[in-house]
């Protein structure tokens, strides 16, 4: 994990699956989060094609 080595001590108290179905729970309670920024989904994009190109 890559945050150990900036803070050796730090230990996950959640779950990741518990983690993610918290994040997902939050998204679902309100349709006004559930929103795409275009550019942000363009640059992203961009990424995985520049990375699946290697």
């Amino acid at each position: 994990m890559k945050i150990k080595r900036f803070v050796p001590s730090f230990k996950a108290t959640i779950p990741f699956y518990e983690g993610i179905k918290k994040e997902l729970s939050w998204f679902d309670e309100d349709d006004s989060r559930k929103w795409i920024d275009n550019e942000v989904n363009k640059k992203f994009d961009n990424i995985i094609e520049a990375y699946e190109k290697k």
